[in-house]
Protein backbone atom coordinates (compact mmCIF):
# COMPACT_ATOMS: atom_id res chain seq x y z
CA UNK A 1 0.00 0.00 0.00
CA UNK A 2 1.19 3.42 -0.71
CA UNK A 3 0.20 6.62 0.36
CA UNK A 4 0.63 8.19 -3.35
CA UNK A 5 -2.78 5.12 -4.30
CA UNK A 6 -4.94 7.61 -2.03
CA UNK A 7 -3.18 11.05 -4.01
CA UNK A 8 -4.65 9.66 -7.13
CA UNK A 9 -7.83 9.06 -5.91
CA UNK A 10 -7.96 12.58 -4.96
CA UNK A 11 -6.43 13.64 -8.64
CA UNK A 12 -9.68 11.51 -10.24
CA UNK A 13 -6.69 9.39 -11.38
CA UNK A 14 -8.85 5.98 -10.22
CA UNK A 15 -12.51 4.96 -9.82
CA UNK A 16 -14.76 5.85 -7.20
CA UNK A 17 -15.39 1.84 -6.82
CA UNK A 18 -10.87 1.91 -5.98
CA UNK A 19 -11.26 4.94 -3.94
CA UNK A 20 -13.76 3.16 -1.71
CA UNK A 21 -11.28 0.20 -1.40
CA UNK A 22 -7.77 2.59 -0.92
CA UNK A 23 -9.89 4.26 2.27
CA UNK A 24 -11.07 0.77 3.30
CA UNK A 25 -7.68 -0.48 3.47
CA UNK A 26 -6.21 3.08 5.25
CA UNK A 27 -8.65 2.35 7.72
CA UNK A 28 -7.69 -1.29 8.49
CA UNK A 29 -3.90 0.03 8.40
CA UNK A 30 -4.40 2.89 10.65
CA UNK A 31 -6.37 0.38 13.05
CA UNK A 32 -2.91 -1.17 13.26
CA UNK A 33 -1.68 1.42 15.98
CA UNK A 34 -4.18 -0.76 18.67
CA UNK A 35 -2.18 -3.71 18.54
CA UNK A 36 1.57 -3.78 20.29
CA UNK A 37 3.67 -6.46 18.21
CA UNK A 38 1.57 -6.64 14.92
CA UNK A 39 4.37 -5.17 13.09
CA UNK A 40 8.19 -5.55 13.62
CA UNK A 41 9.52 -2.25 14.63
CA UNK A 42 10.93 -1.30 10.85
CA UNK A 43 8.18 -2.00 9.25
CA UNK A 44 5.37 0.14 12.06
CA UNK A 45 7.84 2.91 10.85
CA UNK A 46 7.18 2.80 7.57
CA UNK A 47 3.43 2.24 7.94
CA UNK A 48 3.12 5.01 10.52
CA UNK A 49 5.07 7.17 7.58
CA UNK A 50 2.56 6.57 5.07
CA UNK A 51 -0.30 7.16 6.79
CA UNK A 52 1.12 10.41 7.94
CA UNK A 53 1.68 11.29 4.26
CA UNK A 54 -1.84 9.61 3.62
CA UNK A 55 -3.71 11.97 6.36
CA UNK A 56 -1.60 15.07 4.69
CA UNK A 57 -3.07 14.38 1.14
CA UNK A 58 -6.37 13.92 2.80
CA UNK A 59 -6.30 17.28 4.58
CA UNK A 60 -5.36 18.82 1.67
CA UNK A 61 -7.94 17.85 -0.63
CA UNK A 62 -10.72 18.58 1.84
CA UNK A 63 -9.41 22.14 2.35
CA UNK A 64 -8.42 23.49 -1.24
CA UNK A 65 -11.43 20.97 -3.18
CA UNK A 66 -14.92 23.55 -3.68
CA UNK A 67 -16.55 20.39 -5.76
CA UNK A 68 -19.89 19.16 -4.41
CA UNK A 69 -21.05 16.42 -6.45
CA UNK A 70 -22.27 13.34 -6.18
CA UNK A 71 -19.08 11.55 -6.82
CA UNK A 72 -17.08 14.00 -4.79
CA UNK A 73 -18.89 13.72 -1.43
CA UNK A 74 -18.31 9.89 -2.28
CA UNK A 75 -14.65 10.70 -2.01
CA UNK A 76 -15.23 12.08 1.31
CA UNK A 77 -16.94 9.24 2.69
CA UNK A 78 -14.63 6.95 1.24
CA UNK A 79 -11.68 8.47 3.11
CA UNK A 80 -13.39 10.55 5.87
CA UNK A 81 -13.43 7.96 8.36
CA UNK A 82 -9.34 6.82 7.92
CA UNK A 83 -8.35 10.26 8.36
CA UNK A 84 -11.08 10.11 12.12
CA UNK A 85 -9.23 7.53 12.58
CA UNK A 86 -5.56 8.87 12.26
CA UNK A 87 -7.16 11.88 14.93
CA UNK A 88 -8.59 9.73 17.53
CA UNK A 89 -5.06 7.65 17.58
CA UNK A 90 -3.63 10.58 18.44
CA UNK A 91 -2.69 11.98 15.08
CA UNK A 92 -3.03 15.42 14.92
CA UNK A 93 0.35 16.14 16.46
CA UNK A 94 1.91 14.89 13.32
CA UNK A 95 0.01 17.08 11.07
CA UNK A 96 1.60 20.14 9.88
CA UNK A 97 0.18 23.14 10.94
CA UNK A 98 -1.39 24.37 8.05
CA UNK A 99 -3.77 21.42 7.26
CA UNK A 100 -5.14 21.66 10.88
CA UNK A 101 -5.68 25.73 11.59
CA UNK A 102 -9.19 24.71 10.33
CA UNK A 103 -9.77 21.10 10.34
CA UNK A 104 -12.60 21.01 13.08
CA UNK A 105 -14.79 23.34 10.88
CA UNK A 106 -13.97 21.62 7.70
CA UNK A 107 -14.68 18.32 8.89
CA UNK A 108 -18.03 19.53 10.69
CA UNK A 109 -18.89 21.11 7.12
CA UNK A 110 -18.15 18.10 4.82
CA UNK A 111 -19.75 15.36 7.75
CA UNK A 112 -23.23 17.50 7.16
CA UNK A 113 -22.94 17.98 3.51
CA UNK A 114 -22.58 14.54 2.62
CA UNK A 115 -24.83 13.28 5.28
CA UNK A 116 -27.81 12.65 2.35
CA UNK A 117 -25.84 9.99 0.64
CA UNK A 118 -23.85 8.30 3.66
CA UNK A 119 -23.99 8.75 7.61
CA UNK A 120 -20.94 7.10 7.66
CA UNK A 121 -19.04 10.68 7.72
CA UNK A 122 -21.50 11.91 10.90
CA UNK A 123 -20.86 8.55 12.88
CA UNK A 124 -17.17 9.26 12.78
CA UNK A 125 -17.30 12.71 13.14
CA UNK A 126 -19.37 12.17 16.62
CA UNK A 127 -16.32 9.69 17.81
CA UNK A 128 -13.76 12.46 17.34
CA UNK A 129 -15.39 15.34 17.68
CA UNK A 130 -14.01 15.97 21.69
CA UNK A 131 -10.48 15.89 20.07
CA UNK A 132 -11.37 18.88 17.71
CA UNK A 133 -10.81 21.69 20.15
CA UNK A 134 -7.36 20.57 20.36
CA UNK A 135 -6.62 21.91 16.84
CA UNK A 136 -5.71 25.59 16.83
CA UNK A 137 -8.51 27.89 16.12
CA UNK A 138 -10.73 25.66 16.79
CA UNK A 139 -12.75 25.90 20.26
CA UNK A 140 -15.93 24.81 21.53
CA UNK A 141 -17.10 27.68 20.44
CA UNK A 142 -16.09 27.24 16.67
CA UNK A 143 -17.68 23.71 16.43
CA UNK A 144 -20.77 24.87 17.88
CA UNK A 145 -21.17 27.89 15.85
CA UNK A 146 -20.23 25.92 12.62
CA UNK A 147 -23.41 23.51 13.71
CA UNK A 148 -25.48 26.48 13.78
CA UNK A 149 -24.14 27.88 10.59
CA UNK A 150 -24.24 24.18 8.76
CA UNK A 151 -27.48 23.67 10.59
CA UNK A 152 -31.00 24.24 8.07
CA UNK A 153 -33.76 22.29 7.21
CA UNK A 154 -32.13 19.76 5.04
CA UNK A 155 -29.56 18.50 7.58
CA UNK A 156 -31.10 19.53 10.82
CA UNK A 157 -32.20 16.21 11.90
CA UNK A 158 -28.04 15.09 10.63
CA UNK A 159 -27.01 17.38 12.99
CA UNK A 160 -28.79 17.27 15.81
CA UNK A 161 -27.99 13.70 15.53
CA UNK A 162 -24.17 14.82 15.88
CA UNK A 163 -24.61 16.59 19.11
CA UNK A 164 -26.84 13.59 20.79
CA UNK A 165 -23.83 11.84 19.99
CA UNK A 166 -21.63 13.68 21.71
CA UNK A 167 -23.89 14.91 24.24
CA UNK A 168 -24.16 10.68 25.08
CA UNK A 169 -20.20 10.14 25.16
CA UNK A 170 -19.55 13.23 27.19
CA UNK A 171 -22.05 11.99 29.82
CA UNK A 172 -20.84 8.32 29.80
CA UNK A 173 -17.06 8.80 29.37
CA UNK A 174 -15.11 6.02 29.58
CA UNK A 175 -12.44 6.53 31.96
CA UNK A 176 -9.47 5.47 30.13
CA UNK A 177 -10.33 8.02 27.65
CA UNK A 178 -8.83 11.70 28.49
CA UNK A 179 -11.29 13.81 27.08
CA UNK A 180 -11.13 17.46 26.29
CA UNK A 181 -11.52 19.50 29.27
CA UNK A 182 -12.83 22.72 26.93
CA UNK A 183 -16.10 20.64 26.18
CA UNK A 184 -18.77 21.69 27.76
CA UNK A 185 -21.21 19.12 28.57
CA UNK A 186 -23.74 21.78 29.64
CA UNK A 187 -22.83 23.98 26.76
CA UNK A 188 -23.49 21.22 24.15
CA UNK A 189 -26.70 20.11 25.91
CA UNK A 190 -27.40 23.81 25.86
CA UNK A 191 -26.78 24.04 22.05
CA UNK A 192 -28.93 20.78 21.50
CA UNK A 193 -31.98 22.19 23.13
CA UNK A 194 -32.03 25.33 21.24
CA UNK A 195 -31.77 23.42 18.00
CA UNK A 196 -34.09 20.53 19.09
CA UNK A 197 -36.67 23.57 20.47
CA UNK A 198 -36.51 25.04 16.75
CA UNK A 199 -37.32 21.91 15.33
CA UNK A 200 -40.85 21.34 17.53
CA UNK A 201 -41.61 25.69 16.63
CA UNK A 202 -41.12 24.88 13.19
CA UNK A 203 -43.64 21.80 13.34
CA UNK A 204 -46.39 23.89 15.17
Amino acid sequence: MSSIRLQEVFHKQTSIKEAFVHGRLHCHFARCGEYDNILPDDRATILCRTLRESAIYTCEYYHNSEENSDDWKKVIVSTFQFLCIYIDFGGLVTLPSEYTKNLGEVLLRLAVSCCEISLVPLECLAKVICELPFLPSTTLDTITDALRQYNNKTNEEDVVRILDTLHVQLQGSIPSRKWCPAVSLHRVAELLQQIKSGQEYAKQ
